[in-house]
């Protein structure tokens, strides 16, 4: 069977231009603006590290934190005492993100080209998945119950000079189309691994114009090599030959996923692109919400009920978008990129951290108010992590300093 998939932007988004942030935050229609006083508190404990860290991240039970560092090592340490429990190089550059399984057996880490899975007991690798040529992954996370992992991926550009020949069959080689009749570029995909034996799941495409798509099977006796993309795809277990859309091709989106997360129930999908957009999916790739904007999405997360989703932007500004309803706020306190937001397990508050060195509390319900923040960083925040019992508050700066935050000390209200 063979689909064609179109996208119609205007029933399923909102466009939110740049120039109502500004006029949002002048006359402050959305109460933005308070300022709070600076959280007069010190770390419980710092720990200093070889490397910047560059993601952070708590185990289900909160008694293991881990860090990815641009030298390439993880470093995983027991919360209670801050002692080292694992330090292991993954030879494959920077740790550019790091997911635990939700029973904590398992961290799952990504370099640029790599993805590993980890015992967080032993350290043994139990998955090495190497990026097909031309490709490089952008992040990764387990979804609620640990059977799959979602990373964003950058692909290589294929094109011809030939006319366009609409309902072309793109054919799935390596994304290249054989009969060079299509010109299609693939720089952006979705996808979603098994994570206990890493072959891929299902692919979400996102080319710059909507073409028709031939999935196929191969027989077993077939090399991987000569599988292509989308047969190591296919969800049923016989070897006959079949068409099967696999993929769901948006049209227009020719950026790449930089941030890729699952929702606490592991139903949806959502992602920000380097364009500005942010979307959010079902795990079949149905397009159900997304987010317009100028300025370039440098992080999100979801609240723990997973109708929100918090947006950080390269400018300072941090968007709170209702799922459900397509309504929008402003946060607008940081004076420069956003690196990380986390909520509280509770979901009562929202934590932001910024390169102008600060962390930023914000009321979660009214959405609005600032209640708190910490200015105890000399240097840029990397790195936001949030212990699932609510107790801790972990956080890394650009001066390979780790600092853990007693939540109970920090009096927010």
């Amino acid at each position: 069977m063979i689909r064609q998939y179109r996208m119609n932007l205007k029933r399923t988004g909102a466009y939110f231009p740049y120039y109502c942030l500004l006029f949002i935050s002048l006359f402050g229609l959305v109460g933005c603006m308070t300022i709070a006083s600076p959280l007069k508190v010190e770390p419980s404990m710092i720990i200093s590290v070889p490397s910047i860290i560059q993601s952070l991240t708590f185990s289900s039970d909160g008694d293991i934190f881990a860090a990815g560092c641009t030298d390439g090592y993880v470093r995983l340490w027991n919360t209670d005492d801050g002692s080292v429990r694992l330090v292991k190089s993954a030879r494959r550059g920077p740790i550019n993100a790091l997911s635990f399984r939700p029973d904590g057996t398992r961290l799952a880490l990504q370099t640029r080209e790599n993805l590993k899975v980890w015992s967080t007991e032993t350290g043994v690798e139990l998955l090495d998945i190497h990026a097909r040529g031309g490709e490089f992954i952008e992040s990764i996370s387990y979804n609620a119950d640990g059977s799959l992992l979602l990373s964003g991926v950058s692909t290589s550009e294929y094109d011809d000079d030939e006319p366009i020949d609409e309902g072309d069959v793109y054919h799935s080689e390596i994304y290249s189309a054989p009969n060079k009749k299509e010109r299609a570029s693939i720089l952006g995909v979705l996808r979603l691994w098994d994570a206990g034996s890493g072959a891929i799941k299902r692919n979400i495409y996102l080319f710059n114009k909507t073409v028709t798509v031939n999935t196929y099977r191969s027989p077993s006796n077939e090399s991987s090599d000569s599988d292509g993309v989308l047969a190591s795809s296919v969800l049923s277990d016989d070897n006959d030959y079949s068409d099967t859309v696999l993929a769901t091709l948006y049209e227009g989106y020719n950026r790449m996923a930089n941030k890729t997360i699952f929702s606490p129930d592991g139903m949806q999908i959502a992602a920000s692109f380097n364009n500005g957009d942010v979307k959010v999916y079902t795990l079949n790739g149905a397009l159900i919400a997304e987010f317009h904007n100028k300025r370039r999405a440098s992080t999100i997360a979801f609240s723990p009920d997973g109708k929100r989703l918090a947006i950080g932007f390269d400018n300072g500004n941090i968007i709170i978008y209702n799922i459900e309803e397509r309504k929008m706020r402003l946060l607008q306190r940081h004076y420069k990129k956003i690196t990380a937001l986390v909520y509280s397990p509770d979901g009562s508050f929202l934590v932001s951290a910024s390169t102008d060195a600060t962390i930023r509390f914000w009321n979660a319900s009214r959405g609005k108010e600032e209640i708190g923040t910490i200015r105890n960083h000399r240097k840029i925040i990397t790195a936001l992590a949030y212990a699932p019992n609510g107790e801790r508050l972990v956080s890394a700066d650009s001066d390979k300093t780790v600092k853990i935050w007693e939540i109970a000390t920090l009096d927010l209200k």
